[in-house]
């Protein structure tokens, strides 16, 4: 399927009177993310949310305060990322913004001075994932970056202050407590770092100081607190690593390790990997748990701590997911923000201290652009030729890739949805198209280059 571009004019006229009122104050795709004792949301304005413990400065309010409920840190943001006791989030210009704990160097600015509001990293960022000690993030070249906590056999154990680039040619990234996944364009699994219970799905059991092939045939992955997990190309769930309380789902006993991918089942989009439980959703919009229960983290009305061997469903429409420390959080179609488990830091973002063991709403996002379902399947595409952005820009507007994201919605009649520095967003309909004179100025759903 290919696309060439549309006039702005065009393109407006391409879209009904409702559909452009419902969406003239859409900026981003509502999303969610969780750390060991906070949680994260970010709305579809634009503006970024953040509730729990606090714990140094990782809230983000410039403050140390406990926050039971959601406060407001930023806007123009349009991603979110939350590491174990760090935050992250990238606004429309591609700039990296971090706070919270900065021990190992994690946060990136050159220092290890905890930070209690964001700071600028830098630019040209389009994902970031962080884990316990240590990020990592992607480019909009698809370079892979890296800093925080670091072991090489050289130099031993050291910090890495500021982003280095390790690779290039990657999509997707997740980080764990001590170890990362990413996924390159051609699909292909590597893996950093920690790997004493396979979470790298190395029989050896040792770690690595260099990236390492864990499989083919991948789309994305998440990395949980020794373990790991992948959804193939064809929405099949793999699992990896530690499994002492059955977070891995797939059957296997309790306090065993996983070598090898193992199969959870099929249909999932979406996957979290928390500290000992683990939350997923299928293409259908239902929620599925498993793993450790403790402090009713699974969200099936118990608060025992049972361990849950195999998924089990717990909801419905729901299209993103993420997981902390016994907390859990979710995110509706509806754009509204459920959550449940460990609350004795505010995590649950209710406004109370009581843990619960059913989810309960905390906020709403509002929905995604041209559709809320489409949330977990749009990606990034890369620009033919950037010459063409001037089509979208006013006179002053800057003219580089960097300006724009464009983004694919298979779901929704064939839109690809540009969205800029302006704030505005466009839609280009796929019978609608306009020869530009080029062959270079083609967009391709094959040259997909993020999420």
């Amino acid at each position: 399927m290919k696309y060439k571009l549309l006039a702005p004019a065009l393109v407006c006229a391409a879209l009904t009177t409702a559909s452009m009122a419902a969406h003239a104050t859409t900026l981003a795709i509502p999303q969610i993310a969780a750390g060991a004792e906070h949680a994260l949301a970010l709305k579809n304005d634009g503006s970024l949310w953040a509730w729990g413990s606090n714990r140094v400065g990782v809230v983000g309010d410039s403050t140390s305060t406990m926050r039971s409920s959601p406060v407001q840190i930023g806007s123009d943001f349009v991603y979110i990322a939350a590491g174990e006791y760090q935050s992250f989030a990238i606004k429309w210009d591609g700039t990296l913004w971090a706070w919270g704990m900065n021990n190992a160097g994690q946060l990136g600015d050159g220092t290890t001075d905890n930070r209690n509001a964001p700071v600028k990293i830098g630019s040209g960022f389009i994902r970031v994932a962080s884990g316990g000690n240590h990020t990592v993030a992607l480019k909009a070249d698809g370079s892979l970056w890296f800093w925080g906590a670091h072991i090489d056999e050289l130099n031993g154990y050291s910090y890495q202050k500021t982003p280095v680039q390790v690779g290039i040619g990657y999509k997707s990234i997740s980080a764990g407590l001590y170890h990362w996944l990413a996924v390159k364009d051609d699909g292909t699994v590597w893996g950093r770092g920690s790997n004493e219970d396979g979470q790298l799905a190395n029989a050896t059991g040792t770690a690595t100081y260099q990236m390492i092939q864990i499989g083919t045939g991948y789309k994305s992955v998440a990395s949980g607190w020794r373990d790991s997990f992948g959804i193939t190309t064809e929405e099949a769930l793999m699992a990896w690593g530690d499994n002492r309380r059955g977070q891995l789902g797939t059957q296997a006993p309790i306090d065993t390790k996983q070598f090898t991918p193992a199969l959870v089942g099929k249909g999932y989009t979406s996957i979290a990997a928390g500290y000992l439980h683990t939350l997923a959703v299928k293409a259908d919009e239902s929620l599925w748990s498993w793993g450790a229960d403790g402090f009713g983290a699974l969200g099936n009305g118990r608060s025992v701590s049972n361990d849950q061997l195999t998924p089990k469903q717990i909801g419905t429409g729901y299209v993103a997911v993420a997981a902390g420390n016994y907390t859990s959080v979710a995110l509706k179609k509806d754009g509204t923000v459920w959550s449940w488990g460990f609350n004795s830091y505010g995590s649950v973002g209710d406004g109370s201290l009581v843990h619960r063991e059913e989810p309960v709403q905390v906020l709403s996002l509002g929905v995604a652009p041209l559709g809320p379902t489409d949330a977990a399947v749009d990606c990034l595409l890369d620009w033919a030729q950037s010459k063409y952005v001037s089509m979208l820009s006013n006179a002053s507007s800057s003219q580089t890739l960097a300006s724009y994201r464009f983004r694919y919605y298979p779901l929704v009649n064939g839109y690809l949805a540009v969205s800029g520095n302006d704030k505005k967003l466009y839609a280009y309909v796929q019978d609608q198209m306009q020869d530009l004179g080029d062959t270079n100025a083609w967009l391709s759903q094959t040259v997909c280059t993020g999420f």
